[in-house]
């Protein structure tokens, strides 16, 4: 199966996102191990599955461009694209509620518990009885998802979006240079996922471009960096950022 110029740019830029996406989160749950702080685990598995609905294109190009194969089918393609989207909202809001309101935690992660199950739900019965109500494969790597799975997507962006400044507004308000800088570096991290994400869908086809492409999956990169970074504080970084 032959790939476009534009599909083999998305396909380049999306396998580079998601390895280096990946490797980071897994670099920073293992970072459990010398600081034995548990929130590390949860932050380096809701990176990972924030970007989890990249995983199918990336398979897919690896298929395809390395073993001379075919595109995902739509069921294994809608899997991948939207399954451990309702993991991230518990591991991301079971830190978040952690951190920011303990004396809610337990009603919040119930909550989130609900909502989860319910989509995973929802989702698997439609994937399995009726995937078109999920949505329509477009091109080997474009689907145009349905309400359901646009809501949830949206949903899922925000809720990192706006718990992701409340975290850093939190940071922002400590005496300790360090947390300062946290803070600075996460926003921008956010904030720059937020908008790598807001791309892929403004210049969806046939707005979609070569450089529209490559513009949205570098700022994602970034964002991954900058999401590593702000949690792991380098000592290269506050050497660097932190001089008297």
């Amino acid at each position: 199966m032959a790939l476009s110029t534009l599909e083999n740019v998305q396909g380049w830029f999306t396998l580079i996102f998601v390895v280096i996406s990946v490797i980071l989160g897994i670099v920073i749950s293992l970072k459990y191990f010398s600081t034995k702080n548990k929130q590390m685990i949860l932050i380096g598995l809701t990176w990972i599955g924030l970007v989890s609905p990249y995983f199918a294109d990336t398979i897919s190009f690896i298929v395809i461009n390395f073993f001379g194969g075919s595109a995902l089918p739509d069921v294994p393609y809608f899997f991948l694209s939207n399954f451990f989207l309702p993991f991230v909202h518990i591991t991301w809001l079971y830190f978040i509620a952690d951190f920011l309101y303990k004396e809610h935690k337990k009603s919040i992660i119930i909550i989130v518990l609900i909502e989860s199950i319910a989509f995973e739900i929802i989702f698997l019965y439609l994937l399995i009885f009726d995937p078109s109500t999920l949505g329509t494969r477009v091109s080997t790597f474009y689907v145009n998802w349905e309400l359901i799975v646009l809501l949830y997507l949206l949903l899922s962006i925000a809720l990192f979006l706006i718990t992701g400044i409340l975290f850093s507004r939190v940071c922002f308000k400590s005496t300790s240079k360090e947390i300062n800088l946290k803070g600075y570096i996460l926003i921008i991290a956010y904030l720059s996922f937020t908008v790598g994400v807001s791309l892929d869908v403004i210049f969806s086809p046939p707005l979609q471009t070569e450089l529209t492409l490559a513009i949205s999956r570098i700022i994602l990169t970034t964002a991954a960096i900058e999401f590593y970074l702000g949690f792991t504080m380098p000592m290269w970084l506050k050497n660097m950022l932190l001089k008297k």
